[in-house]
């Protein structure tokens, strides 16, 4: 997990179709991009694009017809710490 993301759904970064995943498969790598546009919100990203934000979780699922096709995280402006 990156520093700044909280991935909250299963499908984030998965490998479909017996397909590798790669770095280009999750939105990480546009960071400063997503951070510029939905700083401190949600994210619903499907086929490596956003399709909806919100700053409530609860109301990003709602807004979906099926969020378990979804990469649902958050884009933190501060840097996540993991105590593992």
């Amino acid at each position: 997990m990156s520093a700044g993301w909280i991935y909250s759904s299963p499908s984030c970064g998965r490998p479909r179709d017996g397909a590798a995943a790669t770095s280009s498969s999750r939105p990480a790598e546009n960071r400063s991009r997503l951070l510029e546009t939905y700083a401190d919100q949600w994210i619903a990203v499907k086929n490596k694009k956003v399709i909806a934000s919100s700053p409530d979780y609860e109301r990003l699922l709602r807004s979906q017809s099926d969020p378990s096709r979804l990469c649902v995280q958050f884009i933190s402006r501060e840097p996540l710490e993991m105590i593992l």
